[in-house]
């Protein structure tokens, strides 16, 4: 009997590793560049490229930021990013080469929502080259604040295949916000040597970070505004977990979800926490009774708690409650305003060729001589690094995900768990638009990553109606179809 050569998903790993041991002993820092190689290669022969490398990416995007107290390279902090990139690259090969492009089996490929991000993905990528962008790093950076993210898209679309796979995703990302959230609380209450050096780290300037007495929470990411957005999205996700086991537990992971976005001082994630979870009660709600009683509750357990630290004299609820009753007087609010009619002019004198990638971010200012606008709307933004066809690109994906879910909504009594987890999707939607409003919105990590999964998780649960309605595999869905026609 002829000897039999070694497959290849052992031959690859073994002349990696072979490599690597010579490169390591020659030249230790390409050595390790093909160790982290093999690494990927393993991960991906040993671990099937499903929902759980996404659901692992998710959750590992919220504790990247600390990567940066240990590093001064921000290209580490691109490390889930790529790995997802890498994952839904493998993904659409396997529906490619499958030929499961429009089978029953798989969702569409290329849907009319994922041509258009796939065109905003193009487009943003030509405005790297922008005649405007000072230099490539700066455009690189604004890339990843406003379209890399978009890649959580595209996992959700073609590496799910339901309903079921989307709910332990969000179970799992919900887990991992805890311990984010919790931190949030500590940091207010207390603010150790561990914070003050990842206040180092933070996009804000010192103004805006500080307060009387100490500093805004801002957990482990950036800045506040992170913290308050990301703070939304994981209220909302305990808020669609609380009709399943475990409630006591999911109405503790909203409350703290809640107190870390109050020790974020930031009044839109205020106005936007409230304003997400009345929008997925009433979304979820279908009797009036219910509605009101759900609405109740919510009033009850967070408002006595903002106007209980008034009455306290703590100063971060204070101060919270002050700002919101004296909008009118706030001139850091007025004055994003009075910059409006010069951006728009600016967009007006180039609305189809823009100004490129990171023109419009909040956190980025270019060089001298350069066009950038300090936005503070997320429209404005948009149209600013990517022009209109960006901007209609970017809003068209919204907009035809939103359609689909009126399709969801419409036989919401068919399959009522798919709706509310569509409905979960919407809301953590609305986070990132009403943010819009008053500032970019969508550079905020990793809010914005979530963000475009929400979006694609619309996409496919529209797609696949029969597996996302019934928990069923598509066979046996067919099969139970021919079945009932015979």
């Amino acid at each position: 009997m002829p000897p039999t050569l070694p497959s290849p998903r052992t031959l690859i790993p073994a002349a990696l590793f072979l490599g690597a041991v010579v490169l390591v002993l020659v030249m230790p820092l390409a050595g390790a560049a093909v160790l982290g190689v093999l690494g990927v290669v393993l991960l991906f022969l040993l671990f099937p490229c499903d929902w759980r490398v996404a659901a692992f990416c998710l959750a590992g995007a919220m504790y990247i930021n600390v990567i940066r107290l240990f590093v001064d390279s921000l290209y580490p902090l691109l490390l889930f990013d790529f790995l997802l990139c890498l994952a839904v690259f493998v993904s659409f090969l396997n529906h490619a080469a499958r030929r499961r492009i429009a089978s029953a089996e798989s969702p569409l490929v290329l849907s009319p929502p994922v041509i258009l991000a796939l065109l905003f993905l193009v487009l943003c990528v030509v405005q790297l080259w922008n005649p405007n962008v000072p230099d490539v790093q700066f455009a690189l950076k604004g890339f990843r604040k406003t379209c890399l993210t978009i890649v959580g898209f595209f996992a959700a679309v073609w590496m799910f295949r339901g309903r079921d796979e989307l709910d332990k995703t969000w179970r799992i990302v919900g887990l991992a916000a805890l311990p984010v959230c919790l931190y949030a609380v500590k940091q207010a209450l207390f603010f150790s040597a561990f914070d003050y050096r990842m206040l180092d780290t933070v996009a804000a300037d010192v103004a805006t970070m500080r307060l009387a007495r100490g500093y805004r929470a801002f957990s482990i990411f950036p800045g506040p505004f992170h913290l308050g957005m990301f703070s939304c999205i994981a209220a909302l996700i305990a808020l669609y977990l609380l009709k399943g086991p475990n409630r006591l537990f999911w109405g503790a992971v909203y409350l703290t979800a809640f107190l870390a976005m109050v020790f974020a001082q930031t009044r839109t994630n205020l106005l936007a926490f409230f304003a997400v979870s009345l929008l997925f009660l009433l979304l979820t709600t279908d009797h009036p009774g219910k509605w009101i009683r759900n609405l109740l509750l919510l009033g009850l357990l967070a408002l006595p708690l903002v106007y209980a630290g008034y009455a306290l004299r703590i100063e971060k609820f204070e101060r919270l409650v002050v700002s919101l009753t004296r909008v009118q007087e706030d001139s850091r609010l007025l004055k994003r305003f009075d910059l409006y009619p010069q951006i728009i002019q600016a967009i007006r004198e180039h609305p189809l060729l823009g100004y490129g990638m990171g023109s419009g971010g909040d956190t980025l200012e270019a060089a001298i001589g350069v066009v950038h606008f300090t936005s503070h709307n997320l429209a404005l933004k948009l149209l600013l690094e990517t022009g209109v066809l960006g901007a209609i690109c970017f809003l068209g994906v919204t907009l035809l995900c939103l359609r689909r879910f009126l399709e969801l909504w419409r036989r919401r009594g068919k399959a009522p768990e798919t709706y509310r987890l569509a409905a979960l999707s919407v809301s953590i939607i609305a986070v990132i638009y009403i943010n819009g409003l008053v500032g970019s919105a969508i550079e905020p990590y990793p809010a914005n990553l979530l963000f475009w999964f929400a979006q694609g998780s619309l996409v496919l649960l529209t797609d696949m109606p029969a597996l996302s309605a019934e928990g069923k595999t598509p066979g046996q869905a067919m099969q139970e179809g021919l079945d009932r026609e015979c």
